[in-house]
């Protein structure tokens, strides 16, 4: 279920809209595929701007992240 889907949590107001990194490690393509629309849908929903990088498996997400975090351009990962 989708926040603010009926039945869902209330949408928050977040202002201005977060920029958000979505780090993706796609072990099994069509469940990765599922997780990022899931997530790509809640975000829309408070207009943050979603940016999306894939790496080759679940250890390398915390070193996307730190990278990332270095250059200051995200609020959420």
């Amino acid at each position: 279920m989708v926040a603010g889907a009926e039945g869902g949590l209330p949408v928050p107001d977040l202002t201005p809209p977060p920029t958000v990194l979505l780090v993706v490690a796609p072990y099994s393509q069509p469940i990765a595929n599922w997780l990022v629309e899931g997530a790509e849908a809640a975000w829309a929903q408070v207009n943050a701007r979603v940016e999306r990088v894939d790496v080759p498996g679940a250890l390398e997400i915390p070193t996307a992240i730190r990278l990332a975090s270095e250059a200051e351009r995200f609020e959420c990962y």
